[in-house]
C-alpha cells in the first residue's frame, strides 16, 4: 500500500470551525455574518488555512497588499497594491502563500453562511460573484475601494454592539455592499455564464446538499430533468469528471472535514454519512484516499 505519510489533505471548514479556528478573543454573537480585519488574523490561523475548502461564502478587500498570493480554483492571483476585491463560493479550492511582511495591508475578510446570504431581500442569484463560472477576483479604484472600506468598518463596529437588531442591520449593510460592487463591476461581470456550467453549478449545490440521504445518478439527473449521459457530458466539459465522481469528490470532502474535526469515531461518522455498514465507507474511502478512515484521521489531528 502506498505511504499515507504523502498525501495532502484540503480541510473542508464549516463557518464554526473556522471561526473558532481564528482564536480571536472577542468572537462576536452568531449571527450568519462574520466580519475579520485582515490585520486580526493570528500566524496560527494562516497556518492553519494554507489549503481548504469552505461550507460558506467569503468575500476578501483588500489594498496596498503585494507580500500575498492566493489561488481560488486553480487560479493564481498576486496582487499589485492596487485595491480588488475577491468572491469566494462554498466549496471552491483555496490556497495562499504569505511572501514576507505587508505593513501597508488593510483590508477585511467577510464570512457568510449559506443561509444568511439566501435570505437577503436582494436576488443574489441575479449577480455573478459567486457563480463558478464568473471571475473571482476584480481590481477596484481608490474611491470605489474606500466606499467598500467604510461599508465593512459598519459592518465589524456593528458585530462588536450586539443588539436585537444587529441581524437585519448586518443584511441590510451586506445588501448595500453587493449592490454596490454590482453597480461598479457589473459591466466587467457582464459575461453571461454558459448553460453548461450553469446546469453543473446546480448539480454540484444539490449534491452538497443531498448527498448523505443520495448519492445514485439517477437520483440527480431525476431532479435535473436531463439524461444521464447529458449529464456525463455536463461535467466532463466543465470539471473533467463523470457525475458519480463529482458525488464521490463531495462525499469524501464531507467525510475528511468531519474525521478531521470532530471526536466521532469512523463507524460513526459512516453512519452519519449514510453508509449501512462502517465497512462499506473504509472501502470508499481508502479506494480514494489510499488511507483509512482512522489512519486519516490520526494523522490529520496530530497535526492540530
Amino acid at each position: 500500500m502506498p505511504s499515507t505519510t504523502s498525501i495532502v489533505f484540503p480541510t473542508f471548514l464549516t463557518y464554526h470551525d473556522f471561526v473558532r479556528g481564528l482564536k480571536l478573543s472577542n468572537i462576536p454573537s452568531d449571527s450568519g455574518i462574520f466580519v475579520l480585519d485582515i490585520r486580526d488574523i493570528s500566524e496560527e490561523a494562516l497556518e492553519a488555512y494554507q489549503h481548504y475548502r469552505n461550507e460558506f461564502y467569503e468575500i476578501n478587500l483588500s489594498q496596498n497588499q503585494r507580500e500575498f498570493v492566493f489561488t481560488v480554483d486553480g487560479v493564481t492571483y498576486h496582487p499589485d497594491g492596487t485595491p480588488y476585491v475577491c468572491f469566494i463560493s462554498p466549496s471552491q479550492l483555496q490556497s495562499f502563500q504569505v511572501l514576507g511582511e505587508d505593513a501597508q495591508a488593510t483590508g477585511y475578510c467577510v464570512y457568510v453562511k449559506k443561509e444568511a446570504l439566501h435570505s437577503l431581500r436582494i436576488d443574489t442569484n441575479a449577480l455573478p460573484f459567486f457563480k463558478r463560472s464568473f471571475e473571482s477576483y476584480y481590481l477596484l479604484n481608490p474611491e470605489q475601494a474606500q466606499e467598500l472600506m467604510a461599508l465593512l468598518e459598519r459592518m465589524k463596529l456593528e458585530l462588536q454592539q450586539v443588539h436585537a437588531l444587529t441581524d437585519e442591520i448586518l443584511k441590510s449593510y451586506l445588501e448595500l455592499f453587493l449592490l454596490k460592487c454590482w453597480d461598479y463591476l457589473g459591466e466587467i461581470a457582464s459575461v453571461v455564464a454558459s448553460r453548461p456550467q450553469e446546469i453543473v453549478n446546480t448539480f454540484m449545490e444539490t449534491v452538497q446538499e443531498q448527498v448523505t440521504q443520495q448519492r445514485t445518478v439517477s437520483f440527480y439527473v431525476d431532479k435535473l430533468a436531463i439524461s444521464r449521459q447529458h449529464l456525463n457530458q455536463l461535467t466532463q466539459q466543465v470539471l473533467g469528471k463523470t457525475a458519480l465522481q463529482v458525488i464521490h469528490e463531495i462525499l469524501l470532502e464531507k467525510a475528511k472535514a468531519l474525521l478531521a474535526q470532530s471526536s466521532f469515531t469512523s463507524s460513526e461518522i459512516a453512519y452519519q454519512l449514510g453508509f449501512e455498514e462502517p465497512a462499506h465507507f473504509s472501502r470508499f474511502f481508502k479506494r480514494l484516499t489510499n488511507a483509512t478512515p482512522r489512519q486519516y484521521q490520526v494523522q490529520i489531528q496530530g497535526r492540530c
